[in-house]
C-alpha cells in the first residue's frame, strides 16, 4: 500500500526536477573571438539537456549586424536558414551527451563589438530553455546568450612600398638616365659628321 504522503513527496521532487532542470542546461560558443570584416564558422555546443529529457530543438538567433548567415548540415538533423535564424531541428541528442552545431557568416566590420547569438533549446517534453540573458543581467545569470568578441583583423603588406620615382631601383631608370643618353648620342652623331667633313676640306 503506498501512503498519500510517500506519493505526495514523490510528486514534489519531480515537479522541482522540471522545475530546476532547465539551470541545468548549458550551450557554450567557439571560438571565443573572431575577426572583423571576415568570415567565421562558430560552433554551438549543447552540453545537456533539460534534466532527463534529450534535446531535439536548437534555434539560434544572430544579430542584425551579421551577414551571409548560414548553418552547416548536421547528419540526423534538418537544418533551415530564416533571416537572422538558423534552425536545427528533428534530431535527438541525449540529455547526458554534448554535441555542436555549426552556422557561418560575414562578421561586421566593428573591432571591439560583442555579438550575441541567444539560443532556443527545445527537449522532448516539449520544455523550451531560452539563452537570451545579458552577462549584466543578474536574476538569470544562468541563461546567457553565448557571445563572442570582434578583434581588429591583422593587415600584412602584401607588396613592397614601390620606390619614389627618382631613386635607382630595380627596373625603374633614374631621371638622369635619358638626357645623358640623349646628349651622348648627339655627341657622337657630331663627330661622325666631323670625320666625314674633314677630308672634303682639304682637297
Amino acid at each position: 500500500m503506498i501512503h498519500a504522503p510517500a506519493v505526495v513527496a514523490a510528486s514534489a521532487a519531480v515537479a522541482v526536477l522540471l522545475v530546476a532542470t532547465p539551470a541545468g542546461a548549458a550551450v557554450t560558443i567557439t571560438p571565443p573571438q573572431v575577426d572583423g570584416g571576415a568570415a567565421a564558422t562558430l560552433g554551438f555546443t549543447v552540453t545537456f539537456g533539460c534534466g532527463m529529457w534529450p534535446t531535439t530543438d536548437l534555434r539560434i538567433t544572430a544579430p542584425a549586424s551579421v551577414t551571409g548567415l548560414h548553418a552547416v548540415d548536421k547528419p540526423g538533423w534538418i537544418v533551415s536558414t530564416t533571416g537572422s535564424t538558423v534552425e536545427f531541428s528533428d534530431g535527438l541528442l541525449d540529455a547526458q551527451t554534448s554535441d555542436t552545431f555549426h552556422v557561418t557568416f560575414t562578421v561586421p566590420d566593428q573591432p571591439g563589438a560583442v555579438l550575441r547569438f541567444p539560443v532556443q533549446q527545445t527537449c522532448v517534453d516539449g520544455e523550451h530553455v531560452e539563452w537570451n540573458a545579458t552577462a549584466a543581467d543578474t536574476t538569470n545569470s544562468a541563461h546567457v546568450a553565448p557571445s563572442v568578441a570582434v578583434r581588429a583583423p591583422s593587415r600584412a603588406l602584401t607588396s613592397p612600398p614601390t620606390s619614389p620615382p627618382h631613386a635607382s631601383s630595380g627596373g625603374i631608370r633614374p631621371l638622369w638616365f635619358f638626357p645623358t643618353l640623349a646628349a651622348l648620342l648627339s655627341l657622337a652623331a657630331g663627330g661622325w659628321w666631323f670625320t666625314r667633313a674633314s677630308p672634303r676640306r682639304r682637297r
